[in-house]
């Protein structure tokens, strides 16, 4: 998995929406969700924005406010660690 770039959230949310270009499989999602910290961490599915265009895209979605960092290690399974290390960087300087 990996963020293209596409930012679609309001940074002044709890969540953080990112469009990727692929979700990870079934297996890699559970095994994500069930070591995450909370049910709100980290979720994984297909954005529903039909105003931007976004009807039906991979999407991740981080809750800055409820994640902690070993959330966001958790990625790194599925993702790049710059990409990784990029969603960190906006939850320390945002959250």
């Amino acid at each position: 998995m990996k963020i293209t770039g596409k930012y679609i959230a309001d940074i002044h949310s709890s969540f953080v929406e990112f469009e990727v270009d692929e979700l990870p499989s079934k297996d890699e999602q559970d095994e994500i969700t069930e070591n995450a910290s909370c049910y709100e961490a980290i979720w994984m599915g297909e954005a529903n924005k039909n105003d931007n265009n976004f009807n039906g895209s991979p999407s991740l979605m981080i809750g800055m406010d409820d994640c902690t960092m070993e959330d966001l290690e958790l990625l790194l399974s599925v993702m790049s660690e710059g990409d990784v290390d990029e969603i960190k960087e906006i939850k320390s300087d945002k959250y």
